[in-house]
């Protein structure tokens, strides 16, 4: 008998155990970031802006992950910087299109003068 068939013959062994859940993982796979802006979502007050200070870093090296989770999750909300400190202000659905309508006029009009 030639090694290929052999080893189409070999029976390979696996066990199959049903289970009722997941386990918990070793490592939760989630941001720092979006416990923030999951609290700032839950918040119920009226308030429009919040402001958002983690110590030793700056509002240069918190505004791009932030932006970015914001982007990722579609959370009406979006980034603002106002005498170097960080805001992140709460939107309407109409306040949000039209944030995503400038912030797309504005792509356009790069794109316009590169070419």
């Amino acid at each position: 008998m030639s090694k290929v068939k052999q080893t189409k013959e070999k029976l390979k062994e696996f066990n199959i155990t049903p289970v009722d859940e997941l386990p918990i993982p070793d490592r939760l796979r989630t941001s720092f970031y979006d416990t923030i802006l999951d609290e700032i979502n839950r918040d119920k007050s009226n308030k429009k802006f919040f402001r958002v200070e983690i110590p030793n870093k700056t509002f240069k090296g918190i505004y791009a992950p932030i932006s970015t989770r914001l982007e990722k999750h579609g959370y009406l909300m979006r980034v603002r910087v106002a005498k170097q400190k960080l805001y992140i202000e709460k939107l309407t659905q109409e306040e949000y299109n039209r944030y995503l309508k400038s912030l797309e006029n504005r792509r356009m009009k790069k794109s316009k003068k590169t070419e």
